[in-house]
């Protein structure tokens, strides 16, 4: 309970971040003091550097409510962390080019929240996560009703669009050495 009570304390000065946590063991007996009590966080944030920030916040408050009591904690990732998206804007330029010439429309700055190993990726290698037009902006991403649009002819004509767009993207990366010594400059600068 201290702990929880604590992370509540913490989280409220943290922005752009997500904690979430629940209670997953707490005994069996209200009469009973539990030997062994656990809760379960989620926690998201726009980057690692946050995440890393999160952790140890996370270690300072188990530590300072388990000497309070007298008690022992042990913490552990019990799923896998996606890194945030590092954008290749060197490479997102050459992609939204085509896009916006094959008839994709102009690329929107969009300012979005989320996991994906792509981020895992994009600190290996230059990389982009680019969007391509449904034309449904009033939809959530993951719904029902984004879904069901992707499989209509605009879904196909958007995943038609961004198909050639990376190919051709792709092509001038490969046929421009300027080009490609500029994208892994961005990438080395960003390390």
């Amino acid at each position: 309970m201290h702990f929880y009570s604590l992370i509540g304390f913490e989280k409220q000065y943290l922005k752009d971040t997500n904690i979430y946590g629940v209670f997953a063991d707490g005994g069996e007996k209200c009469s009973v003091i539990p030997d062994h009590a656990a809760v379960k966080y989620l926690v998201r944030a726009k980057d690692m550097k946050t995440i890393e920030q999160i952790r140890a916040m996370f270690e300072r408050c188990a530590d300072a409510a388990a000497k309070a009591v007298g008690a022992t904690y042990k913490i552990w990732r019990n799923e896998p962390a996606n890194k945030d998206m590092v954008t290749n804007e060197t490479l997102s330029e050459v992609f939204n080019k085509y896009y916006e010439e094959l008839g994709g429309g102009e690329m929107p700055q969009i300012d979005s929240t989320g996991s994906t190993d792509m981020g895992d990726v994009s600190y290996v290698v230059p990389a982009i996560h680019p969007w391509i037009g449904l034309n449904c902006p009033s939809y959530q991403l993951h719904s029902k009703e984004f879904a069901d649009t992707t499989i209509t002819k605009a879904g196909d004509r958007a995943m038609k669009l961004g198909a050639e767009a990376l190919a051709l993207a792709g092509a001038e990366v490969l046929t421009t050495p300027e080009l490609l010594d500029k994208i892994k400059a961005e990438f080395k600068k960003g390390e």
